[in-house]
């Protein structure tokens, strides 16, 4: 935040406390975006490379994306597949499948679950971690 001297009648100390919180809002809404990016950019990364070692290179690893949306007041980040959408949250967590599922004895099953690949949550702990680091980074 840049070092302005303020001098100020009292009859104008609203307009003087609302410049400089105008001021310090604009300067941390551009640190929090740098953060949101940076953060987001590496979230993406990891998530291919969790993805490339856990199902090899193709579609759904490098289906890995990001958008950021920015206004006046906020920046979020979102990472999704774009390739294949849907899934990630099969991959991620159990569900029922029908026909195909083996049982223990090599018959095949009517009904069973899958097996979770869990591989996104620990990822998205490590965005969080990072975003934290980053706005500190920044708001120093």
């Amino acid at each position: 935040m840049a070092n302005k001297k303020y001098k100020t009648p009292v009859d104008g100390l609203h307009d003087a406390i609302s410049e400089i919180l105008s001021d310090y809002a604009g300067e941390v809404y551009g640190d929090v975006g740098n953060a949101v990016k940076k953060a987001i950019r590496a979230g993406v990364k990891a998530i291919r490379q969790s993805s490339r070692e856990k199902f090899g290179k193709g579609k759904y690893s490098e289906g890995w994306t990001s958008q950021i949306e920015t206004n006046t007041y906020s920046a979020q980040g979102v990472i999704y597949n774009a390739k294949v959408p849907g899934l990630p949250h099969l991959l991620e967590g159990r569900h029922t499948i029908k026909n195909g599922m083996l049982d223990e004895n090599g018959k095949l099953k009517e009904f069973g679950k899958t097996q979770p690949h869990v591989h996104i949550a620990p990822i998205n702990q490590e965005i969080a971690n990072t975003f934290e680091a980053e706005i500190k980074k920044e708001l120093s």
